[in-house]
């Protein structure tokens, strides 16, 4: 009769069930133990790996970019603009005669993979300009938001190419 003992006690405890196979499948996740150590440090380096990479590609380059105005109905031709970075460092043509100091960028990786970057731009007579960017193959995209200290604010999109300089060869000394 134990066995009629059980199955009386299941019908008049339902959730003694439900919490047996908790407990069962807590059980069996515990006997897994913690992920391969491996794994952890490798996607580290992989993420470290990937922007070592962007840094090199974009220290000490030059980008020839269009603007084009967002969140307007009016058709505008788009705005030139040449970026350069160097020694971690952002500046715009089009914003340098309004004050715009370089501004440091930091790098991460996407979701995507791709190397994304982003600075900071300040102007004591024009205001605040955030930059965001992403790397892909040898394009340049992204967005740019000006906030001057008077009017509206201005949001911009961007893309362009690498322009590329022929390297000069040094002589040996």
């Amino acid at each position: 009769a134990p066995h009629d003992m059980r199955i009386n006690l299941m019908y008049r405890y339902p959730r003694l069930g439900v919490i047996g196979l908790i407990i069962c499948g807590a059980l069996a996740w515990v006997a897994q133990g913690p992920p391969a150590p491996a794994e952890e440090p490798s996607r580290a380096a992989a993420a470290l790996s990937g922007r070592v990479q962007a840094a090199a590609l974009l220290n000490e380059s030059r980008w020839a970019v269009e603007l084009h105005r967002m969140y307007t109905k009016q058709v505008e031709p788009p705005l030139a603009d040449t970026l350069t970075f160097i020694d971690g460092t952002l500046t715009s043509e089009r914003l340098g005669p309004l004050g715009y100091a370089p501004g440091i960028f930091a790098l991460s990786i996407g979701s995507t993979g791709a190397p994304v970057w982003e600075s900071t731009q300040l102007s004591r007579q024009d205001g605040i300009v955030f930059w965001r960017g992403e790397l892909d193959r040898e394009t340049i995209r992204g967005t740019i938001s000006r906030l001057p200290l008077t009017g509206a604010s201005e949001d911009f999109r961007f893309e362009g190419k690498e322009i590329l300089a022929e390297k000069s060869v040094s002589q040996p000394v």
